[in-house]
Order: C-alpha cells, then sequence, then structure tokens
C-alpha cells in the first residue's frame, strides 16, 4: 500500500470520529480528519484520562509510534492544531500489518482473508493482545477489521515531572481526581 492509498483510507475513516483535526501520513505531510471521544467510560471514570499537556503529548507521541512502526508499515499522526494547549488522548491510525508482527501471535488465533489465488491467506491486522502488550496496555475495547480499538496505558507515577513543574501539578491533580483508580493515556488505534 503507498502513501496516497493510505491516505485515501484514512480520509474515508472520518465519518466516524468526532471532533475535526488534521491527521499526519507521517511525520511532515498532513491532512484534515476527525477524531475524538472516550471510549472507556464502562470500565474506567472519565477522571481517570487527565488532558494531556503539549509536552506530554509530543513526548507519549514519540514514544508510541516507533513501537506501532514495529507491527505496521504505515502509521498516520494528528497533526498538533497550533492553538491547542493539551489534548484529551493519541489518535493514532495503522495500516498494513509487518509480516513479522503478525508471524508473533502464534498463541492468537490469526484474523485471515483470502487472497486473490485463494491458495492462502492473508493477515488483516495485529492481534488487540500484541498491540496491547507493546504499547504495554493495561485496558483495551477490541474492535475487529478497520475499526478504531481503544488502549488505556498507564501512566506512571511521576512521568510528567521531566517535562516541569507545571505538567508535574498538573499529574498530580489528575492523579488526586482519580483516585485509587489511577491515571491513563487514552490511545484510540483505527486500523485503514
Amino acid at each position: 500500500m503507498d502513501q496516497r492509498l493510505f491516505i485515501d483510507l484514512v480520509n474515508r475513516l472520518g465519518d466516524s470520529f468526532g471532533s475535526r483535526t488534521t491527521i499526519s501520513y507521517d511525520r511532515y505531510s498532513t491532512i484534515e480528519k476527525d477524531m475524538g471521544g472516550n471510549a472507556f467510560g464502562s470500565i474506567l471514570p472519565s477522571s481517570a484520562f487527565p488532558r494531556l499537556p503539549l509536552n506530554v503529548y509530543h513526548a507519549l507521541k514519540t514514544r508510541m509510534w516507533p513501537l506501532l512502526e514495529e507491527l505496521y508499515v504505515h502509521v498516520g499522526v494528528p497533526h498538533v492544531a497550533p492553538e491547542k494547549m493539551d489534548h484529551g488522548d493519541l489518535d493514532l491510525i495503522v495500516s498494513l500489518p509487518r509480516r513479522h508482527a503478525i508471524l508473533t501471535q502464534s498463541s492468537v488465533v490469526l484474523h485471515t482473508s483470502d487472497s486473490e489465488s485463494g491458495d492462502s491467506k492473508l493477515p488483516v491486522h495485529v492481534s488487540h493482545k500484541v498491540v496491547a502488550a507493546i504499547i504495554k496496555a493495561k485496558h483495551f475495547n477490541a474492535m475487529d477489521g478497520n475499526r478504531i480499538s481503544n488502549y488505556a496505558v498507564p501512566i506512571s507515577e511521576g512521568e510528567w515531572a521531566v517535562h516541569g513543574l507545571t505538567e508535574a501539578e498538573a499529574e498530580e491533580n489528575a492523579r488526586k481526581d482519580a483516585g485509587e483508580e489511577g491515571i491513563y493515556y487514552q490511545v484510540p488505534h483505527p486500523v485503514a
């Protein structure tokens, strides 16, 4: 799948998202798209997902992008709107699982579709369990096929402090609001 086809598929996903933003196919080019929402309301309170200060958002993107590139050929990340001071989640759009990522799923049922020849089966996507393991998610809402799966990645205590005093205070306040549940990054993961 080439870049243009991936961008076209990302454009088609827009109808299923909420608020307007810009999608970046790679670290340089961007296209407009819709995103948003909290997917864990049934298992975690909304206070478990604090707003992400800009520095924290960029650090999370820097951490998650290469992890997903290990599993997928194409990874798309929303381009940050200049006026946005914080974010509710980190949207990551992926396409085309890497062959080695599929082969590591030996204990997981593979999701496949018949190839044109009918002789072999081609992988459709990487198992949700594999994605959750590589990004260290504690919870996930799995949606098979070309749909949005959501992952809740725990925020380590003191993790935001490296980004400054303001971020450290924001993390401390978020932990107080969330209580014993702890706090998480929400990472939506649409498959194109």
